[in-house]
Parts: C-alpha cells; sequence; structure tokens
C-alpha cells in the first residue's frame, strides 16, 4: 500500500502457499494457493522429518535427497518449526477470496488436504483439481506438464481478474 497500490493480490505455491495463509492479514484482498502444504508434517518432507526424527535429535540436522537429484539440508529448528506451525488453522481466519488449485496425483502434499482446505474456507472460494497432476504440475517421471501449469495460471489470472481488479 506504500507503493500506491490499494488492492493486493497473492500467489502461494506448496510451502509459499502455506506462508501466504500464515502471513495473511486484512491488507491482502484476493489469495490463490497452488497445492498448499496445509499440514506440514503430513507433506512428503515432514514424513521425511518423522522417520528420522532420531537421526535429526541425534546429529541436530539431517540431508534429504529426492529421487531427482536435490539434497536439502533439514535442521532441527526447521523440523521444530513444522512440528509447530499450523497451516490449516489459519484458514478459517482468511476473509478474501481465495482460490485453491492442486493436481489428483500430487504425492507430496494430498488433495484430499486441498480439499479439507477448501471445505475450511470461508465464501467467496474456488477449489480446481488439475487431473492427472502431480506436484509444481509434474507428470509421474518428474517432468513439468506445461499444459496443467497454464491451466492454473489461467484459473488464477481468471480469479484475481474476478475478485482483484474490477473492485
Amino acid at each position: 500500500k506504500e507503493q500506491g497500490f490499494d488492492r493486493i493480490g497473492v500467489v502461494g505455491a506448496s510451502l509459499g502457499g502455506a506462508i501466504s495463509l500464515l502471513g495473511y492479514d486484512e491488507q491482502i484482498a484476493c489469495l490463490a494457493v497452488w497445492f498448499p502444504g496445509l499440514f506440514l508434517m503430513e507433506t512428503k518432507a515432514g514424513r521425511f522429518m518423522k522417520e528420522h526424527e532420531n537421526e535429526i535429535k541425534k546429529d541436530g540436522h539431517i540431508f534429504y535427497k529426492e529421487r531427482y537429484g536435490k539434497r536439502y539440508f533439514i535442521g532441527q529448528a526447521l523440523a521444530d518449526e513444522w512440528r509447530r506451525v499450523q497451516p490449516f488453522e489459519k484458514i478459517k481466519g482468511v476473509r478474501c477470496p481465495t482460490l485453491f488449485v492442486t493436481g489428483d496425483a500430487d504425492a507430496i502434499v494430498s488433495s484430499a488436504h486441498v480439499e479439507r482446505g477448501f471445505e475450511a474456507a470461508s465464501e467467496p472460494k474456488k477449489l480446481v483439481i488439475i487431473k492427472g497432476a502431480g506436484h509444481s504440475w509434474k507428470n509421474s517421471e518428474g517432468v513439468v506438464q506445461q499444459g496443467w501449469k497454464n491451466m492454473a495460471i489461467a484459473e488464477t489470472v481468471a480469479w484475481f481478474s474476478q475478485h482483484l481488479l474490477f473492485k
């Protein structure tokens, strides 16, 4: 608002979707969350932390390597924060139009969790489930499918056009 904008829209994906909800305040006029991690300890990374809880406590950290080669450092502070933070609980306090977009083949953030978030949200709200889409719009081989990504972008642009731009 200090920059001269009177309506703010926020888009967050995955952990960014959770952060968008956690950071929500009345200045935000419209939200779009893509495959948001609403139950952090039930995401793929959260399940990994639970499975390796003793190692994290013993060494203060652990490295997580995903099947596509990326390595992530998970420290004790992150593991503790993920146990404490509850993005799902923030949904009930969101008072702006909220769009939820996810894929039905997401192995990292369950589409059932996103549906629960949608059900808990206040109106106006919309849920879009993209058939066959995995996390970050990837297929089962880990390749981003531009068509799925374009669908999410189009839904988000339409949502913002309806609820943000022309109010």
